[in-house]
């Protein structure tokens, strides 16, 4: 058996290299598209508190705002050497909004990876809109999404912190119902 710290300071036993899991330390990423807030809770019935946040401005930006200008265009050719092809406008498949999008989910899954190898958490739950938390999901990686053991179906980031760290404490103690979907750990 080894003992030792982790880099938050907290002291743990360990056989084989495992941290000791008494202290079910759980995360919670609270997310949208502007703004990632992470809290952590390190026992049971312990408190909540903040831990990180990752803020993306240009998930709030009018889309005209984030677009410099109109799209290129471009000239179809004339079919066997033909002249006189259609005019068409260059369009992107990933809109400026969901481009800001995924780069702060990039940003959210290195954070929380990072806290999996490094074994700062053994549990994690999610909190976002359906639709940017099923993009979140994609990005995650199967050792990741083992440790998800909660997803909560709603955008709870325009809360303050105060705020959400009572609600964060109302879901860890929180039954299943409607939003809250529960996954076998």
């Amino acid at each position: 058996m080894r003992t030792g710290k982790t880099s938050s300071g907290i002291g743990m036993a360990s056989t084989s290299g495992m941290p000791n899991r008494r202290h079910h330390r759980t995360w919670v990423a609270v997310v949208n598209r502007s703004r990632a807030c992470f809290f952590e809770r390190e026992t049971r019935n312990g408190e909540v508190h903040t831990i990180h946040q990752i803020t993306n401005p240009q998930g709030r930006v009018p889309v005209k705002e984030l677009v410099s200008d109109r799209p290129g265009r471009s000239f179809d050719s004339g079919t066997h050497g033909e002249s006189g092809g259609a005019r068409h406008a260059y369009s992107s498949p990933v809109s400026p909004h969901d481009e800001a999008a995924l780069k702060l989910v990039s940003k959210i899954v290195d954070y929380l990876e990072e806290g999996r190898v490094r074994n700062q958490y053994e549990h994690l739950i999610l909190v976002a809109e359906p639709h940017f938390l099923g993009v979140l999901r994609e990005a995650m990686g199967s050792p990741l999404s083992s440790l998800v053991s909660k997803e909560v179906h709603m955008d709870l980031t325009h809360l303050s912190n105060q705020e959400l760290a009572q609600d964060i404490s109302e879901i860890l103690e929180s039954e299943p119902s409607m939003g809250v979907e529960e996954r076998a750990v």
